[in-house]
């Protein structure tokens, strides 16, 4: 399981998504054994990730819509937006501390030439709270999803805890305009639904995690999309 674990975090996603199909196996025999699923290892918090929603429905397109080839995939839906709330590490949080302290004592021209200065050199200052990132035109902060993410880290400074989810938002955001890499990680995130569905308590969370899709005919979609 451990190894399966670790191939979640594969930037290959014809391998995320035999993954998912393998793990869908056991999370089904699981479904009914409630003592046994402490022995699913698997990072339900990636899972998770892999199942939010694109954000399509606010331009009335369901899922079965984004398996056809024409559909026209609105501009916003190619953007990065993402949010998250930033808690500062106790290091950081001394260090805002005495940034303030000192801001205090300085006129407000050398206030404003030092926040000209740090704009002009990039510098993002880190402050707790929440963080929201929007990025057009991806691709032009690099030729892959991995570059993309490490410009986006780097810029932003975002928590390790939070770069799965972010990646998951960068693919869709890149592959959503291409037919097949769309089919794809529509059945990426189909598969996962189902994985975090047989993993609930019972199979009324099953339901309620189906009804996240729009659709009642999931199933068929995910058959459609495959062959």
């Amino acid at each position: 399981m451990q190894h399966l674990n670790d191939l979640l975090n594969t930037m290959d996603l014809d391998v995320l998504e035999s993954l998912l199909r393998l793990v869908l196996r056991p999370a089904q025999r699981l479904s009914n054994q409630r003592a046994l699923r402490t022995s699913f290892t698997i990072s339900q918090d990636r899972i998770l990730s892999l199942t939010h929603s694109w954000g399509t429905k606010e331009y009335d397109l369901d899922l079965k819509d984004l398996t056809y080839d024409n559909i026209a995939i609105p501009e916003e839906l190619t953007t990065l937006t993402y949010q998250f709330y930033r808690h500062l590490t106790p290091t950081e949080a001394a260090g805002t501390a005495v940034d303030k302290k000192h801001d205090t004592a300085i006129p407000s021209p050398v206030k404003q030439k030092r926040k000209d200065s740090a704009s002009s050199g990039g510098a993002t200052k880190v402050s707790e709270g929440v963080t929201l990132i929007t990025i057009n035109n991806l691709n032009e902060l690099g030729a892959t999803d991995i570059d993309i993410l490490e410009h986006v880290i780097e810029e932003h400074s975002v928590p390790e805890e939070f770069h799965y989810d972010l990646l998951n938002r960068i693919r869709i955001a890149t592959k959503i305009t291409d037919a097949e890499k769309r089919r794809q990680m529509l059945t990426i995130r189909i598969l996962a639904i189902a994985v975090m569905g047989m993993l609930g308590d019972d199979h009324i969370t099953f339901c309620k995690i189906v009804k996240m899709l729009g659709i009642l005919n999931a199933y068929q979609i995910l058959m459609r999309i495959s062959h």
